[in-house]
């Protein structure tokens, strides 16, 4: 066995079209892993499909809102028609409503919570039994900073739904290691994706992301898709129930 690799691996990856998701998807690939990509833009789907397998990686694409319990029920029939194994799934899309705390109402309060924590619970559960079949079962999922520091430039309910992801990591990471699943988090900071432009096109609030991260700058995604990769692969075998703050030292700084 190549320890290095992510040959003979079969992943879902979720919010995978675009930043982060897309970077991990492609990292993956690189290293031979074939790849579920859940989105919600069909076209755009197609489009990183079609432009995937021309390189010769194993791509495959599914239109689903995880937001939505069929939807997430779509995916694991998709895995059952396909595949008969999932060696990893990776939690990944997030959204947010940018409001200050007040103005929320119950309803975006719901939805946030739902596409940033109950869909990873859910995932996480219909994929239980398909990993416990994979010889190197992984979830990993993204969660962020904020989950456990105040990030003043996000909302509160992002905040809650994404330590709620943490801690889910953690519980599972206890419970289901001992079923031989590994589950990991990773938690970055900024990364340069269309979702934090309203901060890295304003000099006033780059500048403070910048005087407060000791490396002087925001992270790539590809820095968050390599750490992912490395943690799903044999290698990490024996790691399990990290966090780990993909931040270039803000943690260590602090606000």
């Amino acid at each position: 066995m190549n320890h290095w690799s992510l040959e003979n691996h079969k992943a879902v990856i979720t919010g995978s079209t675009v930043g982060i998701g897309k970077a991990i998807a492609e990292e993956f690939m690189s290293f031979g892993a074939e790849v579920l990509i859940v989105a919600r833009n069909e076209s755009v789907i197609q489009e990183n499909v079609e432009t995937y397998q021309e390189k010769g990686w194993k791509a495959h694409g599914i239109s689903a809102d995880i937001g939505i319990q069929e939807d997430r029920h779509r995916i694991i029939a998709w895995v059952r028609e396909h595949w008969d194994a999932l060696d990893i799934l990776v939690n990944n899309a997030g959204t947010n409503v940018r409001k200050p705390t007040l103005e929320i109402i119950p309803e975006e309060m719901r939805h946030v919570l739902d596409v940033n924590a109950v869909a990873a619970f859910e995932l996480s559960q219909l994929c239980f039994n398909w990993l416990k079949s994979s010889h190197n079962p992984s979830i990993i999922n993204v969660g962020s900073i904020a989950s456990q520091m105040v990030v003043q430039n996000t909302t509160a309910i992002y905040s809650m739904s994404k330590a709620a992801l943490e801690q889910l990591s953690n519980y599972l990471a206890v419970t289901w290691g001992r079923e031989g699943i590994r589950v990991n988090a990773v938690h970055p900071w900024y990364i340069r994706t269309p979702r934090v432009a309203r901060v890295v096109n304003d000099p006033e609030k780059y500048a403070k992301v910048l005087e407060r991260t000791p490396l002087n700058r925001i992270g790539e995604p590809e820095d968050v898709g390599r750490t992912v990769a490395f943690l799903a692969m044999p290698a990490a075998q024996y790691l399990n129930g990290l966090n780990i703050n993909i931040d270039g030292g803000f943690s260590q700084l602090g606000i």
